[in-house]
Order: C-alpha cells, then sequence, then structure tokens
C-alpha cells in the first residue's frame, strides 16, 4: 500500500517524558532574553532605529519557530502545539523570572517581586498565544520541506526508505530494499531519547541548585535590602527614588565609564528653596570594587518626552560633577541602625557650595565624581 509520496517514516515516538526537555528549552530562552536582550534591544535600537527593531523582533520569535520545527519532524499532530506552548511558555517564564531575581537589587526587592505571580500570569497568556502562532508556523514549514513523519510499528510494518506499507513482503515491492537491508534513521530518535533521559535529572538539579543559591541570596541580600527599605520608610522626609551605585573603577580622565549597577534609593529635600536633595543609594551585594551604600547630592530629574508617567522616579545628580561620599560595609551598618549622619549631610552641601552645583537638566550624570571622605562622620571608623 503506499501513500501520498511525502511520508518519512521515524522511529516510535512517545510524548512521555517530553515535558521536562520542553521545560528547559524555555528556561534556556527565558534565561537568555532575561539576561540579555533588554541591553541588546537598547544597543539595536540606538544604533539602527529602524532595522534594529525588526532584527530584535526575529531574534525573539526565531527560537519558537525552532521548536516547531523540531517538533513538525516528529507524528504529534497540530493541537498537540498548542500543548507544548504551554510547557515552554512555564519554562521560560521561569527562567526569565529566575534571571530577573538574579540581576535585581534585594534579590527582588528592587523589582517588587510581590508582584511577579501578576505580572508572569499575564504575560504566560499572551506569551502562549504568540508562541503557539509561531510553533505551529515551523511546524508546518518542517512537514513541507521534510515530508509527513510517519510512526513505524512494532514489527515494522512501513518500509524505511519509501514508507511504502508492505506488511511482510520482503523485498519491499515500491523500491525493492530488502528489509534486512533498510536501517532506520537513528541519529534523531537518539536525540530525542538522550534528552529524554536527562531532562528529569537536570531539572531537580536546576530546582535544588537555585534554591540554595536562593537561601544565600536571601540571607545576605534579602534582609539587609529590607532593613534599609523599613528604616528610611520609617523616617520622614524619605521619599523611593530609582537610583545606582557607580564607581570611578574603570572611567577614563572626565569620570565617563565607570561601573553602575542598580541600587535601592531615598531621597530627601534640603528644604532650603533649592530643589536640592540628598540621594542614599543601598546595594548589599555588591562587586568588591563598588560601596555598599553611596550619600549623593540630587535634584528632580528632567524627564524626556514620552517617559511614561507611571516610571519610576529619576534624579538629576548635577554639574560640574556628582558630589558623592562612598559607604563601607561597616559605614553603611551604621546608617541602617542610626540613619545618615548629620554632619556628612552638611559635608555634602557644603561642597555643593562651594563648587557651585546645580542640576544639568537630565538624568544622571556623566560629569567629574567629587568625592567625599564619610569617615570623619561616623563613631567607629573602619581599615575596609
Amino acid at each position: 500500500m503506499g501513500h501520498s509520496g511525502r511520508e518519512r517514516i521515524v522511529q516510535p515516538y512517545s510524548t512521555r517524558r517530553l515535558w521536562p526537555v520542553l521545560i528547559l528549552a524555555g528556561m534556556a530562552y527565558g534565561c537568555a532574553a532575561a539576561a540579555f536582550v533588554e541591553d541588546l534591544s537598547e544597543l539595536m535600537v540606538r544604533n539602527w532605529p529602524i532595522a534594529g527593531p525588526i532584527v530584535m523582533a526575529h531574534l525573539m520569535a526565531l527560537p519558537m519557530v525552532v521548536i516547531g520545527v523540531v517538533l513538525g519532524r516528529q507524528p504529534p499532530p497540530a493541537w498537540r502545539v498548542l500543548l507544548v506552548a504551554v510547557w515552554v511558555v512555564i519554562g521560560l517564564s521561569l527562567g526569565g523570572t529566575a534571571a530577573s531575581l538574579v540581576k535585581s537589587e534585594g534579590f527582588g526587592v528592587g523589582m517588587q517581586a510581590y508582584l511577579v505571580p501578576l505580572r508572569v500570569g499575564i504575560v504566560m497568556i499572551a506569551y502562549w498565544a504568540f508562541a503557539s502562532l509561531l510553533m505551529l508556523i515551523g511546524w508546518w514549514l518542517a512537514r513541507r520541506l521534510f515530508g509527513v513523519p510517519l510512526e513505524q510499528t512494532d514489527p515494522p510494518r512501513y518500509c524505511w526508505v519509501c514508507a511504502y506499507e508492505r506488511g511482510q513482503i520482503d523485498p519491499c515491492p515500491e523500491c525493492g530494499t530488502p528489509a534486512a537491508a533498510a536501517r532506520p534513521p537513528l541519529r534523531e530518535a537518539a536525540a530525542w531519547r538522550l534528552a529524554r533521559l536527562g531532562a528529569t535529572p537536570a531539572l531537580a538539579l536546576l530546582a535544588v541548585g537555585f534554591a540554595g543559591y536562593a537561601a544565600w541570596r536571601v540571607s545576605v541580600d534579602t534582609l539587609p535590602t529590607l532593613r534599609f527599605v523599613q528604616k528610611f520608610d520609617a523616617e520622614r522626609g524619605w521619599t523611593p527614588t530609582y537610583a545606582y551605585i557607580d564607581h570611578i573603577h574603570g572611567a577614563d580622565s572626565r569620570g565617563l565609564g565607570g561601573r553602575y549597577l542598580n541600587a535601592t534609593g531615598f531621597t530627601r529635600e534640603l528644604g532650603d528653596g533649592s530643589g536640592r536633595m540628598i540621594l542614599v543609594s543601598y546595594r548589599a551585594l555588591v562587586p568588591g570594587d563598588l560601596p555598599v551604600m553611596q550619600v549623593r547630592m540630587c535634584a528632580e530629574a528632567t524627564l524626556p518626552l514620552g517617559w511614561p508617567p507611571q516610571g519610576q522616579r529619576m534624579t538629576d545628580w548635577g554639574s560640574p560633577g556628582t558630589i558623592v561620599a562612598d559607604l563601607n560595609r561597616e559605614q553603611a551598618e551604621q546608617v541602617l541602625k542610626n540613619g545618615v549622619p548629620q554632619g556628612l549631610i552638611d559635608a555634602i552641601v557644603a561642597e555643593a557650595d562651594r563648587v557651585g552645583w546645580k542640576p544639568w537638566g537630565g538624568m544622571q550624570s556623566g560629569g567629574t565624581r567629587i568625592e567625599i571622605d564619610p569617615a570623619p562622620h561616623f563613631a567607629v571608623k573602619s581599615n575596609e
């Protein structure tokens, strides 16, 4: 019995233990998107305003089409692609959330982790529809390019070469290939088998490893950051704001090109009618060349056109430079207990008056760093 001529015989296929493979694929995609896509998107759009968004859209869509192509080379019908998309999007959400938590300040404090379930739920529904469409396109392309997969029976009833249903007839009456001479396509089947065997233990190892990492991050990062937030929430006049921890390390002679990390911040107006404010930035877990806490002069930022009205509050670090005091861990601990020393604030204000500090009219600042030594304003001086 012949077929349409477009069939391709594949090894007996089973959907059992397929979900761990799909979740792992989604997690890899989600981690990569959270870790690199935001910075890459900014770079592409800045350098190529028209072509950049088009390239990024294709990069985001391509992995889902590839998954659809892989599925299209297997027997499952089109409706199963919708179920596959569910598992992939679950993995994508888990991977993206994990990568965002790792990058965030306070291991979730800065990204308002309590809202993550709601945000993830809305994104999952939208992305499931998007992923399903792309996978169906890949599934259709695979069957147009490689033929329709036909699952072999046990014992084999189809000819491995031409897909003729020969039953027990030997050799195949369609192509003349003897049954003993035909070889099943083992490479693809072996890859699926290996993926299925390794996916479940890999998920278990990832879950255990991330649980241990999360416990460590909560103890050294989240809890200290929550102490910082509670301390400044409780003190009158301090307002939450978007902040950075920065350092001159790696910068050029103008102070440009140094390192920056997102941080948790609070501002307080000086109350002298100048619009000047004191900004306290804190990040409990930082590389060795960055301070744990910074206290600096700032003003309300002038936001660019189109900035979302619900966007986070930004600051202007001013000109002719940013006036800042870098605090080590011991000094930061004293701030968490007793607040910012008034003497340090007075020293920053005095330096601002001396150099004629004023807002430069944007967000943050690329000007020269004017550093204030915080040590004289703390009861215990650290040797760090």
